[in-house]
């Protein structure tokens, strides 16, 4: 369930979408599982939403994928690459469009403070963040270890309440206002949609870097749609998310799900 809230990515959507997994589902709703259903799954939705397919933290063999460790390594515990692709293209085939789950916010690193392994996006590019594009307000600043070595730079609203603005304190988080941050992120994106495959993006945690950079990810990118994980139950925080995108996403409408709960426990 997309919240309109004057989105132009497009700027009325009517798909309906699929969330193709479940929390811990990595063996029911594995790549090599869902291939086979892919025609009958495009006939009833028009977008299926994949979860994070690089690989994660501790090798990804047992785990969602919500600590990606490198971008540019597709098999993680849903699958290999090559059947992240043959699903993408059946799926595609059957008239669905597929969105990737995008976790730029965080990033499980090699260590508290010894950076990132590179990422090797071909054409778009080889990147290799460092402990230099961590946050400074991120809990591996609390570590001897990693003295001096993380940016200058806070997370988005960090001196706002940690339910406002979302802050993660399971990976390392990255700074986004830095421009080799934002470069690696939009040739990853731009990889993920012209070599993968992928059509748009689900954004996870959107709390924890400007919503301006939503705009210029996706423009960069070009994708088909955006709509991002901006977890709160009212309507004028998810209307302002969406304008501070420059209207270039959705969000999830957390509002109107909140309502559904509240009057399943009424009855």
């Amino acid at each position: 369930m997309f919240s309109q809230a004057y989105a132009q990515v497009p700027l009325a959507s009517h798909d309906v979408m699929l969330q193709g997994f479940m929390w811990n589902s990595h063996t029911s709703t594995k790549w090599s599982v869902l291939k086979p259903q892919a025609s009958e799954i495009a006939e009833s939705f028009t977008l299926v939403w994949l979860p994070p397919s690089a690989v994660a933290e501790g090798g990804g063999v047992s785990n969602v994928g919500y600590h990606p460790y490198q971008w540019s390594t597709q098999n993680s515990s849903w699958g290999s690459r090559a059947e992240l692709e043959a699903l993408i293209t059946d799926l595609k085939a059957g008239g669905a469009k597929v969105l990737a789950d995008i976790v730029v916010n965080h990033r499980a690193g090699n260590g508290w403070c010894d950076g990132f392994p590179t990422d090797n996006f071909g054409k778009y590019g080889v990147f290799t963040l460092k402990a230099s594009h961590i946050t400074k307000d991120d809990e591996a600043s609390g570590r001897s270890e990693c003295s001096g070595k993380l940016s200058n730079h806070n997370d988005w609203n960090f001196d706002k309440s940690r339910d406002y603005w979302g802050r993660y304190e399971a990976a390392r988080d990255l700074a986004h206002n830095l421009t080799e941050v934002r470069d690696a992120v939009k040739a990853y994106l731009k990889w993920m949609k012209n070599v993968i495959g992928y059509d748009g993006f689900r954004w996870d945690l959107v709390k924890g870097f400007n919503p301006a950079y939503i705009k210029e990810y996706t423009q960069a990118a070009e994708d088909y749609l955006s709509v991002g994980e901006y977890y709160s139950p009212n309507y004028d925080d998810l209307k302002g998310w969406v304008e501070a995108t420059g209207k270039t996403a959705l969000a999830f409408d957390f509002g109107f799900k909140k309502a559904i709960f509240d009057w399943g426990w009424r009855i």
